[in-house]
């Protein structure tokens, strides 16, 4: 995306209203435990882009790497939707998606599969590319690799809304965050990462698979 346009959305009053009720949104949190509950159940749990829009951040590389709320254009919520309608349809569905450099597709899904992991029991995301290194190469790195980008997307979440029982990697690994995986204890749900091999995806059925070769979509309910 060009960043004379980035600028003017940075400065838009659209912007600065969104980024202000974001803002209230999470000083309330830090104040009121029932409207973090209610919120929860009638709101984020409910509604990915209400999600993204309030706990999304991105890293824009045309600021410098700069660390910006995630507020989505018209094409990323589009997806979103196509997405989300798909998942709910209960019926298998395989999307193609278009892939613009710059349009921030690869964070849309990322965010989009992090919400299904905190809310979602059982829910599988299965994430293939062409290489093992591309899809974790074992760091937090958000510029690295898709894993890279859940591990740091994760760190940025309040407190609160971290699962029960989650450690983060680290150097090692642990339970909930190793190489290729990573759980949440509380819901069962996971992200698992493969490169692209005949064995591939073949020890299970999941919920949501993304294949960034392609740039193809399978969801299911």
């Amino acid at each position: 995306m060009r960043t004379a346009l980035l600028t003017q959305w940075y400065q838009s009053k659209e912007y600065l209203a969104k980024n202000q009720a974001r803002a209230d949104i999470w000083n309330k949190c830090g104040t009121d435990p029932y409207f973090i509950t209610k919120m929860a159940l009638e709101v984020w749990s409910k509604d990915p882009i209400a999600f993204i829009e309030t706990f999304g951040w991105v890293i824009i590389p045309e600021f410098n790497n700069a660390i910006k709320p995630f507020f989505l254009f018209p094409y990323q919520r589009k997806i979103i939707e196509k997405i989300h309608a798909a998942e709910m349809s209960g019926e298998d569905h395989e999307i193609l998606v278009d892939k613009p450099r710059g349009m921030g597709l690869t964070w849309t899904l990322v965010w989009y599969q992090i919400w299904r992991w905190l809310f979602q029991p059982n829910w599988g995301g299965f994430n293939l590319s062409r290489s093992e290194s591309e899809v974790d190469d074992g760091t937090m790195d958000a510029g690295s690799s898709i894993f890279g980008k859940y591990r740091w997307s994760i760190a940025h979440l309040p407190s609160w809304l971290i699962p029960e029982g989650f450690v983060p990697k680290g150097k090692k690994g642990t339970n909930t965050d190793m190489m290729l995986r990573i759980s949440n204890p509380q819901l069962g749900s996971s992200l698992i990462g493969s490169s692209t091999n005949q064995s591939a995806g073949r020890s299970r059925r999941y919920s949501f698979t993304l294949d960034r070769k392609s740039t193809r979509l399978n969801s299911s309910h």
